[in-house]
Formats: C-alpha cells, structure tokens, sequence
C-alpha cells in the first residue's frame, strides 16, 4: 500500500481480494466473500490514489474488473465487464496498471485509466 507499507493486497486463484497486514501476523485481516468475488483467478490487483489508503482494484479471467475498499470487502464498490465492442465477447484481464500521475481522483474516471491485456491486446 502507498500510503501504509505495513498492508498487503492478494488476489487468490479462488477468485477473493484479501488483504494482510504484517503488525497483526501472517493471517488475512479481511476477505471477499466468494459470492461477491471474482468466478476465475484473480490476475493483478493495484492500489488506486485515495485520500483513504483503501481503495485498490482487482481484474480476472472472468472478464471484470472489480473497486474495492478493504474496509468494506463485503462487495466491490464497483464493477466492469471487459466487453469493449459491447456484442457479449468478454474478454478476461491478465494484466492492469494505474498511473496515479495523471491525477484523476473519480473511481468512475480512473477505471478508464487501465490497461487490461488479453490476447495480447490492450484495452482501455
């Protein structure tokens, strides 16, 4: 995490977010429920600008890119389905990155600031 070293994100091949923090041990402090997760491996997971620390994002083979808050892993804050032609051929995410540089601060802003590789695509 920028703004706090000691917090880790992961993402699990079962599809949940789950975060560490390595001041209460080795155990997950959180974790997405599996009816609110990911239905494939999670592929890359990336900590967005807040003002909070808490905001990170997830994306998967299950063609969706998920917004998280790890004080609220009870469900995604929000979602996208990597259907960029918008006919139903959804395309699974392997790869993301944020570029906090750019200095958008608006969850529904940012996620078009994504890069997700499929086949060797990338999709914005």
């Amino acid at each position: 995490n920028p703004k706090d070293s000691h917090i880790l994100l992961g993402g699990c091949y079962n599809g949940l977010i789950q975060y560490f923090d390595d001041r209460k041990g080795s155990a997950a402090v959180d974790s997405s429920p599996i009816e609110k997760s990911h239905r494939d491996p999670v592929y890359d997971v990336a900590w967005m600008q807040s003002k909070t620390g808490t905001e990170c994002c997830s994306v998967s083979t299950d063609g969706q890119i998920f917004w998280w808050d790890i004080r609220k892993l009870g469900e995604p804050m929000e979602s996208v389905v990597l259907d960029p032609k918008g006919d139903g051929d959804i395309y699974g995410g392997v790869s993301l990155a944020y570029d906090p540089a750019a200095g958008v601060s608006d969850v529904t802003i940012e996620r078009y600031l994504f890069f997700v590789v499929h086949d060797c695509q990338v999709l914005f």
